[in-house]
């Protein structure tokens, strides 16, 4: 997936138990991989750490494709909360600075490739 101005390697967490899991308990993620996590409609969502031992950027997506907020995760912070800034459909979860380093900005377009699109039915 383009992401500001870098091509980002996905893990697709489209059902309730891959978004519980997420990143947690890994201990590093290569510069050009990250996670997008599907939702069935935009709203208002919160990530937290828990378990999660690498920095993270969290890039939060509306179903418009316009990015809304861009916060950053703790590494084991369990409070508070990372809420998105307005409602979202996508959160894409990149390491720390990567946001950044691609040009990536609240308000920017990305295009959602179609294996990201819907979540699985549970």
């Amino acid at each position: 997936m383009k992401i500001g101005g870098g091509t980002f390697q996905l893990e697709v967490a489209a059902n309730d138990h891959d978004r519980e899991q997420g990143l947690m308990y890994r201990h590093s993620m290569p510069i050009d991989h990250g996670m997008i996590f599907i939702f069935g409609q935009d709203r208002q969502r919160e990530f937290w750490m828990s378990n999660t031992l690498i920095p993270l950027d969290i890039v939060y997506v509306n179903s418009a494709g316009r990015v809304v907020s861009i916060k950053h995760g703790v590494p084991l912070q369990e409070e508070p909360t990372i809420p998105s800034d307005a409602p979202m459909k996508w959160a894409i979860e990149l390491n720390e600075g990567v946001a950044a380093a691609s040009g990536l900005r609240v308000g920017d377009k990305v295009e959602i490739p179609a294996a990201a699109r819907d979540p699985e039915e549970n």
